[in-house]
């Protein structure tokens, strides 16, 4: 079918049952053509129905085929004018996605996507972005889904699994958005109970109180080789303690709750089982994606979290009822 623009207004006109007369109630302008009607005009050709199909099947993969999403996602991909029927193009996003958890690094949304698929303009500078981000997957028998992950999986050739949030060919990965909660144990000690601080008068007692207010015990040895390892983490650990025995609380910063949260985090990873961990940060309607390879112990996470590009800072709830990590 062809569609011939014309170039004159085009005036609407409606009764309603109680009028004698028309009322006017717009014009169809040039500038409506472009912005609205050119669009959906583009939605109901053959290609687009073709894509159509494809992007149904890429949220079905995802079990994200749920309320508006598949309206959502084809908006944006026509507002993008992202080509969906090249397969490589989601191989490429595949690629440099798995390539940046794989090193530890970060990339902005718009840098991924733009790097694979050369959109007309930034994804972020969609009206669709936001939506298209945010649309969730069915909820998983555990847990809850989460922002992102349809979208990553949508891209990326990747897939929901019964249990986490991603899953690309062999590879699980967990995702946290900001103050996203962790390994969802209750920590029984409080940072100032009396059975914790005494801990501290112990042998290697940084260690065991970590272990203790983050409610990794099983990994304590971990975290007083960890202290153990470095001079200068000893030290900062030392500074901390001296700051709490002065005035009765935690520093902000402090190494007690920083590695605290790295021991939530590789016990989380332990129980999960989940390959690597990618923390997102929403930007000025752009997110930025943080990648953890997960290693085999908690020292060698310590290590990885102070060199990556973005620090990942971990808070515990007051009552102990769960540990948070964000980006910073």
């Amino acid at each position: 079918m062809t569609f011939k623009k014309y170039f004159e207004d085009i005036s609407l006109y409606a009764k309603r049952p109680d009028q004698d007369k028309l009322s006017h109630i717009g014009d169809i302008d040039n500038d409506f053509y472009a912005n609205v009607l050119s669009r959906y005009i583009k939605l109901g050709s053959t290609d687009s129905v073709t894509a159509r199909k494809i992007i149904e099947g890429r949220l079905n993969a995802a079990n994200a085929l749920k309320d508006t999403n598949l309206d959502i996602f084809q908006m944006f991909i026509s507002d993008l004018e992202i080509d969906v029927l090249d397969k490589n193009k989601f191989n490429k996003c595949q690629e440099v996605f798995l390539n940046t958890i794989q090193n530890n690094a970060s990339i902005s949304v718009d840098d991924l996507i733009t790097t694979a698929f050369s959109p007309l303009k930034p994804p972020s500078q969609s009206e669709y972005y936001s939506k298209a981000w945010t649309a969730l997957p069915h909820a998983p028998r555990h847990g809850a889904p989460g922002d992102g992950e349809a979208f990553l999986s949508f891209f990326c050739n990747g897939v929901k699994p019964k249990k986490g949030d991603i899953k690309i060919e062999s590879h699980d990965i967990e995702l946290k958005g900001p103050q996203g909660r962790m390994y969802k144990n209750k920590t029984e000690l409080g940072l100032a109970d009396e059975q914790a601080l005494q801990l501290l008068r112990q042998p290697d007692g940084m260690g065991k109180y970590i272990a203790a207010i983050s409610g990794t015990q099983e990994y304590e040895q971990q975290i007083i080789d960890l202290i153990n390892s470095s001079q200068n983490i000893a030290d900062q650990i030392n500074t901390d303690f001296q700051y709490m025995q002065e005035r009765g609380k935690l520093r902000p910063g402090n190494l007690f709750i920083q590695i605290g949260g790295i021991a939530q985090l590789y016990a989380y990873k332990q129980s999960q089982k989940f390959h690597s961990i990618v923390f997102f940060a929403p930007g000025v309607g752009n997110s930025v994606l943080q990648g953890v390879l997960m290693p085999a112990t908690i020292g060698e996470l310590y290590n990885i979290l102070a060199n990556i590009p973005s620090r990942v800072i971990f808070s515990r709830a007051a009552d102990g009822g769960g540990w948070k990590a964000r980006l910073r």
